[in-house]
């Protein structure tokens, strides 16, 4: 038995998608992962670039882990769009620029060690390129993203021919983190 099967994890989501992948990075007891979902988000609908996502997951780990008072482990998880070039994108994006975007998911973790400190950590899951069609679909003609780049509740999946669904992007994600956590 590892040493974090013993935690209560806090989840701050309701997606069943990322719960999932939650409970196969953490494949504790049922009753070991706790969702908080009685929030509202702070990020847009479709995060746009690696700050928006990145504060979407630490909200949504930041009311888990506060809001479960038995939890060691707090998580949130943020999917978020950007050009695939840009490494700190500002949300700028020029008219009918449809091309290279990726999907990138945040990880938030708080962890609470035996002084009841949190530690956080910040974790990127790999990309997925995002079809050009479907950036035509969420753009308006300012080269604003004003809705989610897929209707699917599991793009990845489609992409990918079901060789890699959502939950596999995240749950590797968190499995590289829990494997190398001490």
């Amino acid at each position: 038995m590892s040493y974090w099967e013993d935690w209560v994890i806090s989840l701050g989501t309701g997606s069943p998608l990322k719960r999932a992948a939650t409970k196969l990075a953490f494949p504790q007891d049922e009753e070991k992962i706790e969702i908080i979902s009685d929030f509202q988000s702070v990020v847009s609908e479709q995060p746009v670039g690696k700050i928006e996502t990145e504060k979407g997951a630490c909200f949504r780990a930041e009311q888990a882990i506060t809001k479960c008072e038995n939890a060691k482990i707090g998580i949130g998880i943020e999917n978020g769009i950007w050009k695939k070039e840009d490494d700190e994108p500002q949300n700028n994006y020029k008219p009918n620029d449809f091309e290279s975007w990726i999907d990138v998911a945040c990880i938030v973790i708080f962890v609470k060690n035996d002084n009841n400190e949190t530690n956080k950590y910040i974790l990127w899951s790999d990309s997925i390129d995002i079809p050009s069609g479907n950036m035509k679909s969420c753009m308006n003609d300012n080269g604003e993203v004003i809705d989610n780049w897929s209707d699917l509740k599991d793009p990845h999946s489609d992409l990918t021919n079901g060789l890699k669904p959502r939950r596999k992007f995240l749950s590797e994600t968190m499995i590289k983190w829990r494997d190398s956590y001490q």
